[in-house]
């Protein structure tokens, strides 16, 4: 390259401009680039997948597969570490804005805004600008995080106009005006990516027929469950579950067998 850039007329000259010019250059370039991108991305998402189990694994690897997803768990599973990483996971690929929305706006900064921080950290994501008071994270990428609540249609209506490539609705068991929130707020803002995914996260309800109960009968929604007893952080499962038992007036002891019976 210093010899052509010396003599551009020089044989060596001619040799690269050849090169440089020839057909089809720019396109194998940018092929070239591509590459170099999706195996950015695909360490990236190898990283975040180093901290999960492998059900939540699975949650995260299924993004391509399934456009609707819901994931019923019981407490202490795991499902506030899932959220954080799978925000983190569609982060990852350039331009994907992405939302959050838990009962109250207040829940949403206060369950998942440090946990998010700590994926994006995970995988190395540059925040360029963010508002903990408004809610929101732009990344050097151009992806972003937006929180909301859904504590009434005025809340849910702050999510008309925009675009999102990911939506995760977190305590779908027991959200308010969740036909309204689906219909006349979320379907349209995810029209405009073909790879968009719409997730429902949550404890199951504790009265029948809600949303969240109708969801996880739908067949469009591939379905995920798991318990603190697959969550290999929980030092003493049955100790938490019979310290709960016990508070309320209960006294058999209720082990991994029972437990996954009543389930």
């Amino acid at each position: 390259l210093k010899e052509a850039m010396d003599d551009p007329n020089s044989r060596t000259g001619q040799m690269v401009m050849s090169l440089i010019l020839k057909e089809n250059a720019i396109e194998e370039l940018d092929k070239i680039a591509e590459n170099e991108r999706n195996k950015d991305i695909d360490f990236m998402r190898y990283k975040l997948l180093k901290h999960l189990f492998k059900e939540q694994r699975d949650f995260l690897m299924d993004d391509n597969m399934y456009r609707k997803q819901i994931a019923i768990c019981g407490r202490r599973a795991g499902k506030t570490f899932s959220n954080a990483r799978r925000l983190a996971w569609t982060c990852i690929k350039p331009k994907s804005p992405c939302l959050y929305i838990n009962l109250t706006f207040s829940n949403a900064i206060n369950q998942m805004w440090d946990e998010t921080h700590t994926a994006l950290e995970e995988v190395g994501l540059m925040i360029k600008e963010e508002s903990k008071a408004e809610g929101f994270i732009k990344l050097t990428n151009g992806s972003s995080i937006t929180y909301r609540g859904n504590n009434n249609k005025a809340e849910a209506d702050k999510g008309r106009g925009y675009s999102y490539r990911l939506v995760i609705i977190d305590e779908a068991g027991h959200q308010k005006n969740m036909q309204y929130l689906m219909d006349e707020v979320l379907r349209p803002t995810m029209a405009d990516y073909a790879d968009s995914v719409l997730i429902a996260t949550g404890t199951p309800p504790r009265v029948p027929h809600t949303w969240c109960e109708k969801a996880w009968g739908d067949k469009t929604f591939k379905q995920y469950h798991w318990t603190m007893y697959d969550n290999p952080h929980m030092p003493d499962p049955d100790a938490f579950i019979e310290e709960e038992c016990l508070s309320k007036g209960c006294k058999a002891k209720i082990g991994r067998a029972s437990c996954r019976e009543r389930v």
